[in-house]
């Protein structure tokens, strides 16, 4: 199952989920990683550290747009004398479905959060929703992850896009359990557990420690069969 990847608030959360989904599950689920839109320097794009992650390139397809300024897509883009083009998005969409196959899934991840402007007229929300694809929703732990939650997954739920769940990126704070309750009853949506990582540490570390502490349940597993 193909699935956006959104973050309330929580970017590096988001580019961790990512990754830990291909490192754990990209081979057994036959998975690909697609950024339609990514921007900043090179090597500090999402994009690259999971290259660095993998270790390989050949689950990972070419980003749709990629622009040098660590900002909004549609301000990136404007620096650069371009504008985004959902159309042509839809196209390389259609176009990496066609090279992978019919049996294999993309994840893709999402350039900010649901309100982030692609060009003038459309909203990265506006483009999931015309997708049809399923969200997971990443979530900080951290104070103030309720109202960021909640108000995206009310955006979500309004516009009828599919959610997946929920899941919390961050420590283990005293009030997560609490945060997490809320979101689930209050947000009508599933939570798919809690993780952390240090996106520091060396590429063997980190594998190893996503292989250890990433979807202990296997839930999210079991939303990609």
């Amino acid at each position: 199952m193909s699935i956006f990847i959104i973050a309330t608030g929580t970017d590096v959360g988001k580019t961790m989920t990512s990754t830990s989904l291909m490192v754990k599950y990209g081979a057994d689920c036959n998975l690909f990683y697609w950024k339609p839109v990514q921007t900043g320097p090179l090597k500090t794009t999402d994009t690259y550290f999971l290259e660095k992650a993998l270790g390989t390139s050949r689950r990972i397809l070419p980003a749709g747009y990629s622009y040098s300024h660590p900002s909004s897509p549609h301000y990136s883009a404007s620096l650069e004398n371009s504008e985004i083009s959902v159309e042509y998005l839809n196209l390389l969409w259609e176009r990496n479905q066609s090279l992978i196959g019919k049996n294999a899934s993309i994840i893709v991840e999402a350039a900010g959060g649901l309100m982030v402007p692609l060009n003038n007229d459309t909203l990265f929300l506006d483009w999931i929703q015309d997708m049809k694809l399923p969200v997971l929703l990443v979530v900080s732990t951290s104070l103030g992850t309720i109202n960021h939650s909640l108000l995206s997954l009310e955006a979500l739920h309004l516009r009828k896009v599919p959610v997946l769940g929920f899941l919390g990126y961050g420590e283990d704070v005293d009030t997560w359990e609490s945060s997490k309750q809320a979101i689930e009853r209050f947000g009508k949506a599933e939570s798919l557990g809690r993780f952390f990582l240090d996106k520091k540490l060396h590429t063997s570390d980190l594998q190893n420690e996503i292989l250890r502490c990433f979807d202990t349940a296997n839930q999210i597993k079991g939303l990609l069969q």
